[in-house]
């Protein structure tokens, strides 16, 4: 989500469309990619958001305008944001992720402690510790203001996913195998390692201020598991697509899934749900959640660095239009096809007459005879 009344979806084509969540208001985009969009984060207070691109390149959004950062790491595969401080982390394809004020537009710190390619990277709500995961299974705990590791775990199957909760200084990890691992920071060790998925799982996403833990799957699920004990306490099903990236509105209420059917889920959430209460197994399932779903891709002739604003109306508008082109060319094509039929026709007519003239001619000539 950009904030509670949009959530931003990146584009294949580098652009950001800002997705309303409330009815009435206006879709926008916004340009300054060449390439595909990887990551999405934001900063819901100052209403700031950052984006990660295929092209090497961060873009930190306000108020209309970018600043382009160059984290020099390959394609960007993860960006990730502090809630209450400047203080982002980026990590790319070529294993340097890095630390960076995004209001001086300084790297603050390079981690060099990675051998195999960061899939994911995190940072946490307050800016003090940020994370990293790699494909070899290695997650890193780093101390924002040194840069240098604090802890370290391993995990044999390659991570995919991560989140930090701030509170209790909880990370969960995601897997290509299906599991979800709790690491706590504090005692330095796994606490609780549970099967969620019986696929990869393909993000998670912490509650801004409560225990609930948020993931999706390639199976096309989402389930909400409670912290520190990884219960699952509602499966999502019926998505028609993998939910690729989830995240929660600012108060808690809702949080957002965007699809592979290139879809966006809206789901609203009883908070209650993660008070202490451990005195019941089952599970709620709930299929074909759809409290509010939008279209997410919307295809429109590419332009480069712009921001603005589109209306729903001139969507249909282009969309009515491009119908009747493609209409007009298939009566243009139609058309042409009679005329050269026309001519066909026009040549057998001729040879015809022709061949009726001979006739006649004969005949009189016969007469004559």
């Amino acid at each position: 989500m950009n904030n509670d009344r949009y959530s931003a979806v990146g584009m294949r084509n580098g652009k950001i469309f800002l997705i309303p969540l409330i009815p009435n208001q206006p879709m926008k985009h916004i340009t300054g990619h060449k390439k595909g969009i990887t990551s999405i984060d934001s900063m819901f207070e100052k209403n700031i958001l950052i984006s990660g691109s295929e092209d090497g390149i961060v873009q930190v959004w306000r108020d209309g305008n970018y600043k382009t950062l160059l984290p020099n790491d390959g394609a960007i595969n993860s960006v990730s944001v502090s809630q209450t401080e400047p203080i982002a982390i980026f990590s790319g394809e070529d294993r340097s992720p890095s630390i960076w004020n995004i209001e001086t537009g300084q790297a603050v710190h390079s981690l060099h402690q990675h051998t195999s390619p960061v899939v994911t990277s995190k940072m946490s709500y307050d800016g003090t510790k940020a994370i990293t995961g790699c494909n070899d299974g290695n997650v890193f705990v780093y101390d924002v203001r040194t840069g240098k590791p604090i802890r370290n775990y391993n995990y044999p199957d390659p991570l995919v996913s991560l989140s930090i909760y701030n509170e209790n200084g909880y990370v969960a990890s995601g897997t290509s195998d299906g599991h979800i691992l709790l690491y706590d920071i504090g005692v330095g060790q796994i606490v609780k390692e549970q099967q969620i998925h019986n696929c990869p799982v393909v993000s998670l996403s912490f509650h801004p201020y409560s225990k609930l833990l948020a993931s999706s799957g390639q199976d096309q699920k989402i389930h909400l598991i409670k912290a520190p004990s990884l219960k699952p306490l509602i499966s999502i099903e019926g998505n028609q697509g993998v939910v690729n990236s989830l995240s929660w509105s600012s108060d808690g209420s809702q949080f957002v899934g965007v699809s592979s059917d290139q879809r966006l889920y809206v789901n609203e959430v009883d908070i209650s749900l993660s008070e202490d209460d451990e005195s019941t197994d089952d599970v709620f399932v709930e299929e074909n959640p759809e409290i509010e779903i939008q279209k997410a891709e919307i295809r429109h002739e590419e332009s480069e660095y712009e921001s603005e604003s589109i209306v729903n109306e001139e969507s249909k508008d282009a969309e009515i239009l491009f119908q009747i082109k493609q209409k007009l060319s298939g009566l243009s094509k139609a058309l042409n096809g009679m005329s050269t039929r026309a001519k066909v026709i026009d040549q057998k007519i001729g040879l015809i007459l022709e061949a009726q003239e001979g006739q006649k001619s004969m005949i009189i000539m016969n007469r004559n005879k």
